[in-house]
């Protein structure tokens, strides 16, 4: 009896028991720390003073577009500004884009192509006549009288390259009005067509009145000489308008202006020659002197091509 009797708190306890003993637990209050916040710290002076220290570096860097603060930017700025190359002291300078018009250029390109191609056709048919023509250009012997009774007798090269120096010298005198810009609103077939059409009246009507002058006062050998040298060198003038009757067309700005003045000086050359020329061989002949011939050259050559290129200026202007 004395063994069964066991201490209650010896025994061990259930589940509930324990449950029942444990006390529960209160959780601690949190406490919020404040936010201890700095004093602000009187930068001011600190501050004053690096900017006085580097105003020079900072306003020479701005101005020499240096980076500031750069150590240098005084000195490569007073070294700029001096610069006659470096002008970093004017104002900027603003430049406007226009957008480039290119105009079509196809029809000339195949008109020079047919003057060339006929170019090349008669060098080729008529390479004795084309030699002649050179020689005749730079013999000054005697046997310059035996190359022109050859080249006197060859009646279709001559007429050949007379029609192409009134087509070459009218598409010149056409590119050189586009280039100053004259009835630029005219058809421009319509204004080659006049301009070629304008060249072989002029000469036509030059030509007749040789022959009818050399008829008329019995001098028809020297009229035929004049005749002559007239078309002889506006033949190699047609062969040597061409290629600057090409750049004309296409170059632009100063490279256009070069040509343009180089071909006009080239023109007044070849008549400067040709009346040297006519001069020389005709003075024994028809015993003239150089002021009889000055007087002619004045009334029949120089006066008709200032009247023609009046009257064809005030014809443009009207658009006819």
């Amino acid at each position: 009896m004395a063994t069964a009797q066991v201490d209650s708190a010896t025994l061990p306890k259930t589940e509930s028991q324990i449950i029942d003993t444990i006390k529960p637990v209160k959780p601690k209050p949190v406490v919020k720390k404040k936010l201890i916040v700095p004093p602000p710290v009187d930068t001011i002076a600190r501050r004053d003073t690096i900017i006085r220290r580097d105003t020079t570096l900072q306003a020479g860097s701005v101005q020499s577009g240096l980076p500031a603060g750069w150590p240098y930017a005084p000195i490569m700025y007073s070294v700029f500004s001096k610069h006659p190359f470096y002008k970093i002291n004017e104002p900027p300078i603003s430049k406007q884009i226009l957008r480039r018009v290119v105009e079509n250029k196809d029809w000339a390109f195949y008109l020079f192509a047919v003057l060339l191609l006929i170019l090349g056709f008669y060098k080729l048919y008529f390479a004795k006549y084309f030699s002649d023509l050179q020689r005749l250009f730079f013999n000054t012997t005697l046997k310059q009288k035996q190359i022109r009774e050859q080249m006197l007798q060859a009646a279709l090269p001559s007429l050949l390259f007379n029609s192409y120096f009134v087509v070459s010298v009218g598409v010149y005198a056409f590119f050189l009005l586009q280039y100053y810009h004259v009835n630029a609103s005219t058809n421009r077939w319509i204004l080659l067509t006049f301009c070629i059409f304008l060249i072989l009246v002029i000469y036509l009507i030059k030509y007749i009145t040789l022959k009818f002058s050399g008829w008329i006062f019995d001098r028809r050998e020297a009229a035929d000489t004049y005749i002559f040298i007239v078309f002889f060198l506006n033949k190699l003038l047609g062969v040597v308008l061409v290629p600057f009757s090409i750049v004309i067309a296409y170059a632009r700005g100063s490279f256009q202006d070069i040509f343009v003045t180089l071909s006009l000086a080239m023109i007044a050359g070849f008549f400067i020659y040709r009346f040297i020329l006519t001069f020389s061989t005709l003075r024994n002949e028809l015993k003239i002197s150089l002021l009889h011939f000055f007087v002619y050259l004045c009334a029949f050559e120089i006066v008709p091509v200032i009247l023609i290129y009046k009257v064809l200026l005030e014809i443009l202007e009207r658009n006819l």
